[in-house]
């Protein structure tokens, strides 16, 4: 319990994230690291309204909380900061959801100064996960058989477990 904190907020909701990242600047306590894991996967029909509020989360507030940690790893001795993607949108990606695949696909993307930062010992990386066991299939309703086509458009042709997504973020 004494190396880690989870933090709850609202990341649809851009003052809740810009909150969290004053909280990330002044915390008391060293930052290591910083993972986002955060995903909304609502089906949009590529709605503009909907999709905003996707990359809002997915992509936008990931950046906004990055920013706050590098100021803070910056003066301290740098750190590790952990964006989560998926590699689904290029393998048949999630039909309905094209503003869940185009903003997972952008994780990839790293502005200019998260490309910098390396020099003060602070790493930025990207994990692009595979189709995953539970996760976004499930609270959407995948039914098992789609769910292994859609197992079956990726390379490995195989999906991955919690437990190997959890070694892969460590790791990282």
């Amino acid at each position: 319990k004494q190396l880690f904190e989870i933090w709850q907020t609202d990341l649809g909701n851009e003052t809740e994230i810009k909150k969290v990242g004053l909280e990330l600047t002044n915390y008391k306590q060293k930052i290591w690291s910083f993972m986002h894991l955060a995903a909304t996967s609502v089906e949009d029909n590529f709605d503009s309204l909907q999709m905003q509020k996707t990359f809002l989360i997915n992509v936008f507030s990931a950046w906004e909380l990055a920013k706050s940690c590098m100021k803070k790893m910056s003066n301290e001795d740098g750190g590790r900061i952990l964006f989560v993607g998926s590699v689904g949108h290029k393998y048949g990606g999630k039909e309905k959801r094209p503003g869940y695949c185009s903003s997972k696909y952008l994780l990839e993307y790293f502005p200019k100064s998260f490309k910098e930062c390396a020099s003060k010992n602070i790493l930025i990386n990207t994990l692009q996960l595979g189709v995953m066991t539970g996760g976004t299939h499930d609270s959407i309703g995948t039914s098992k058989s789609e769910f292994n086509k859609r197992v079956q458009l990726i390379p490995t042709k195989r999906d991955i477990s919690k437990k190997e997504a959890v070694r892969s973020i460590s790791f990282l």
